[in-house]
């Protein structure tokens, strides 16, 4: 039915769905719900209340025995015979009796009331025409489309809230829709999660039952939260289907013929170990396993290069295998000479540590921070647009490139703010320094005319220092 056009109730797909209005789950808007509960019933003004007592429910049923209490109401219309001597008995907070007498007193009145109440599906439109909303049953497929809306857009399903305008918006493309409660959004979100991981279990039985073991690649990796609070674990299994087979499991001949590529997250929980060590990362890995049937499934996983992730594999007898993009970032570090023993460009490591330590002056001084602030509104940045200088990060492997681009793209401003000049400080504001061997004689054998004044020469150092 969630893909069917002629299914009764049929309103919008998934793509309308894509282009509901945003909002911030931690927007405090006024909630006008608690404002109608607070409301009497419009119908209770059309009665008036005589007196209360206590109804207590007979029968053998679960409320057999209980009580509960009663209101006695007087109709207001003149020469209902539900007057004060004979008033109309109501149990409960409810208003069901009511309506049920209004329906053969006054039944216009009734019809009005019905569609002005929010627990009614009759509504009455601009002309007077009379409506019925959508019942839950013809809605379900809506609602499974927009829980996978909001699942695969990151959304939260708090905008399920009907004070928001969201409401307004969907019976704008159909008058009888509605919009699911956030439990309701939660249930069918795990219905969803039970209903994939059978198709997943059942995809990875038949493929173990074609090629037998192993059969599959796998990735993985921790992670934890900036507060170091919480590490999640999460992996991924990787199979290459074979078409016909996977067409004869999901009833379909849409991989007829192929080789399908498939990539199902199978784990993806909170690491319950406080230590990341490589026995508890193996450990974890072999309850994955163990849950999913994939005992010695996985011959060769890919993981980083980290210690833990080796001695994991170890201990489950399994053949590391560094990804190809670890690698390659791996190869930065040592390029720079920040890794490996001996440094393999002491050069460009001096250099970078320098660097890195001038970024690092503006997050330990408020004045230079502020400096380099004003410096950038004085360039023409809107607040907005103000950026800080970046530290490189040796965990990060791309901390090097972030480090520099950044640092380049404010480098006038940086050094406006440290030295009060957008090209640097000259030698005549310098503190005393030696120069540098390849510089002195580099100057010495420059050396400049006789003629040449002190600040030509002063000129002609700084820009060779700038240079170098």
């Amino acid at each position: 039915a969630v893909d069917d056009p002629d299914y009764k109730g049929f309103w919008t797909t998934l793509t309308l769905f894509n282009e509901l209005p945003g909002r911030d789950p931690d927007d405090k808007t006024d909630d006008k719900s608690a404002d109608k509960k607070s409301e009497e019933p419009a119908i209770k003004k059309h009665f008036v209340l005589v007196s209360t007592g206590t109804h207590t429910y007979g029968g053998s049923g679960r409320l057999s025995g209980k009580t509960q209490t009663a209101y006695f109401f007087a109709c207001t219309k003149a020469g209902c015979p539900k007057n004060h001597t004979n008033p109309l008995k109501q149990i409960g907070s409810g208003t069901g009796q009511l309506f049920v007498h209004l329906d053969s007193c006054q039944p216009i009145l009734a019809k009005q009331l019905r569609a002005a109440s929010k627990h009614s599906p009759v509504n009455i439109d601009a002309d007077g025409n009379e409506y019925s909303l959508f019942s839950f049953q013809e809605l379900l497929p809506h609602h499974i489309r927009y829980v996978e809306k909001c699942f695969r857009g990151f959304d939260h399903f708090a905008e399920t809230r009907q004070d928001n305008g969201l409401l307004d918006w969907v019976r704008g493309f159909e008058r009888r829709a509605g919009v699911p409660a956030r439990e309701t959004c939660l249930q069918l979100l795990e219905i969803m999660e039970e209903w994939l991981d059978e198709r997943i279990q059942m995809m990875i039985d038949a493929q173990k039952g074609w090629l037998g073991v192993p059969f599959a690649g796998s990735q993985s990796d921790l992670w934890s939260l900036k507060s170091a609070r919480a590490t999640f674990g999460c992996t991924r299994l990787s199979l290459i289907l074979d078409g016909d087979m996977l067409s004869a499991l999901l009833s379909t001949d849409e991989y007829k013929g192929r080789l399908v590529d498939c990539s199902p997250i199978i784990a993806f929980d909170k690491f319950e170990s406080s230590r990341h060590t490589g026995a508890n990362l193996a450990r974890w890995k072999v309850q994955v396993n163990e849950k999913w049937k994939l005992q010695g499934a996985v011959k060769v996983p890919t993981e980083d290069g980290a210690s833990n992730n080796k001695l994991a594999c170890k201990i489950n007898g399994q053949e590391l295998h560094v990804c190809l993009d670890h690698n390659l970032s791996r190869a930065v570090l040592y390029a720079s000479g920040e890794a490996g023993k001996p440094s393999q460009n002491p050069e460009l490591k001096a250099f970078t540590k320098r660097s890195a330590a001038q970024a690092a002056s503006f997050s330990r001084s408020v004045v230079n921070n502020a400096a380099l602030q004003d410096a950038q509104l004085e360039a023409g940045k809107h607040t907005n647009e103000l950026l800080a200088p970046k530290v490189k990060n040796t965990t990060h492997w791309t901390g090097l490139s972030e480090m520099c681009n950044r640092n380049r793209w404010i480098g006038p401003e940086m050094r406006l703010a440290l030295t009060g000049e957008a090209d640097g400080i000259s030698l005549e504001r310098a503190a005393p320094f030696a120069l540098p061997a390849q510089i002195s004689d580099a100057l010495s054998d420059e050396s400049g005319s006789e003629g040449e004044d002190q600040e030509e020469a002063n000129s002609r150092v700084t820009l060779f220092v700038l240079m170098s």
